[in-house]
């Protein structure tokens, strides 16, 4: 999950920079043939990923990190409101909370966020992985 941004950079780490309007080009360009998607993680910058059948995304809402969630149907629109006037195209969720690194960090720190975790259900603190 990268944003335009994100792809100028490491293509000048690469030390093959491209001019971001290029990058830009070269996105929708992709998207149109269907190689790339956008990733819908909620409001912020735009997101691409390669292609791959119709998922959902995680994101954690202390580190950012950003996990693809498998689709029960795998195509969309994978979801239907009940009596909707028009025609849906798809559906995306998307899941927000704790990554397990967080969770593990914070059990290893035994201090501060901790307390935060403890009370939500099904945590590392609340039970054994």
């Amino acid at each position: 999950h990268y944003s335009a941004d994100e792809l100028v950079k490491v293509l000048q780490e690469l030390q093959t920079p491209l001019p971001r309007a290029s990058v830009y080009n070269t996105l929708d360009a992709l998207l149109d043939r269907g190689l790339i998607m956008m990733s819908n993680v909620g409001p912020g910058r735009t997101l691409y990923e390669v292609s791959k059948p119709w998922h959902h995304h995680f994101v954690c809402i202390n580190c950012g990190t950003i996990i693809d969630i498998p689709c029960l149907k795998g195509e969309k629109p994978c979801l239907y409101p009940e009596n909707f006037p028009g025609v849906i195209e798809e559906a995306q969720i998307i899941f927000r909370g704790h990554c397990q690194s967080c969770l593990l960090e914070a059990e290893e720190n035994q201090a501060g966020d901790l307390a935060t975790y403890e009370s939500i259900p099904g945590t590392i603190s609340s039970k054994k992985i």
